[in-house]
């Protein structure tokens, strides 16, 4: 189609900058948590890798939690400069998870 990307002809929905492309993959994110209530000492953010956008119409982020490893899906998400532990923790959780590099495929290879 001259008009439509692949993706809104498979999937029938139409790319937002800002809420899908907003965020490159591997970014350090604060992830604001929606306390209810929210007068109590629980964290409002957790620190987290960008993983990509929620795909439906609400939107959202899905992130990983640095301090479990585990996928967390958040509405808001804050870039923030990557510090050194930064690293040091995503290697570490690398390593505990077996994982010796990181590769990227494209599905048309």
């Amino acid at each position: 189609s001259p008009y439509y990307s692949p993706h809104t002809i498979i999937t029938g929905r139409v790319l937002d900058f800002h809420k899908d492309l907003k965020f490159a993959f591997g970014t350090y994110v604060q992830a604001f948590s929606e306390n209810k209530p929210s007068n109590t000492n629980k964290a409002r953010t957790i620190d987290g890798i960008y993983l990509g956008p929620v795909a439906n119409k609400q939107g959202g982020h899905v992130v990983m939690d640095l301090r479990t490893g585990q996928p967390a899906t958040r509405a808001r998400i804050r870039e923030i400069p990557m510090p050194d532990w930064v690293i040091r923790r995503v290697e570490k959780l690398a390593k505990r998870d077996g994982i010796k590099e990181l590769v990227v495929q494209s599905r048309a290879s």
